[in-house]
């Protein structure tokens, strides 16, 4: 097995004339084979909270992935670097956010993504909630996006939501889109017992699949 170390770091200034400012950074480096070390992670965060309504945010990481089987080492790959940032408004109930980032796995060859969103917490008096968002990817000439809504109602104990996502990626000589839809709930059976079901389907260009997942939360 080869060794690794790591250190992290985290501060909160508090609030002062309505302005909280937090930040946060993590390091982690290994050992090569060879006995030299190298960074296998490195990231930054911070965060600060201007008023009420709006927020302001911003991250750098650094990240080289790996393939470890139990303690061995299988494989190294390219570091992979991102900066990225953004804001978040209030309106009362509903949330308005916008970040804006930049990528790049190997040497400055670098993607740019630009995502949007609004959650809305609840409508009126009704205990039903709205979420939406949008990303969009460009990197090589080549673009991508992705786009999501959904609904969340809360009745009681239980919890239900069901949503809908619509994305396109270049693939070969064209580009694919695919659409798909996803539900869930969760009921509590007792004061200790919950029941999760979660499904979702996706078609598009020849491209499907299905899913079920359920799970049965006990509380000791």
């Amino acid at each position: 097995a080869l060794p690794f170390a790591g250190a992290a770091v985290s501060a909160d200034g508090g609030s002062r004339d309505g302005v909280r400012l937090r930040a946060s950074a993590d390091l982690l480096a290994d050992a090569r084979p060879g006995g030299a070390w190298d960074l296998a992670r490195a990231s930054a965060r911070a965060s600060a909270v201007l008023s009420r309504r709006l927020t302001l945010r911003g991250y750098a990481r650094r990240y080289r992935p790996s393939v470890v089987d139990g303690a061995l080492l299988v494989a190294r790959f390219q570091p992979s670097r991102a900066v990225g940032g953004g804001a978040s408004v209030a309106f009362g109930p509903a949330v308005v956010r916008g970040d804006v980032s930049l990528r790049a796995s190997s040497g400055d060859d670098w993607s740019r993504a630009l995502s949007g969103g609004v959650r809305l917490s609840r409508v009126g008096s009704i205990p039903v909630g709205v979420d939406a968002s949008a990303t969009a990817w460009a990197r090589d000439g080549g673009r991508a996006w992705f786009a999501s809504a959904g609904l969340t109602c809360a009745p009681g104990p239980v919890r239900l939501t069901l949503g809908y996502r619509l994305s396109q990626f270049p693939a070969a000589d064209r580009s694919l889109t695919t659409h798909g839809v996803d539900a869930s709930v969760y009921a509590p059976l007792t004061p200790r017992i919950a029941l999760s079901v979660r499904g979702g389907l996706s078609d598009g260009d020849g491209l499907g699949s299905a899913r079920l997942y359920s799970a049965l939360w006990v509380r000791l």
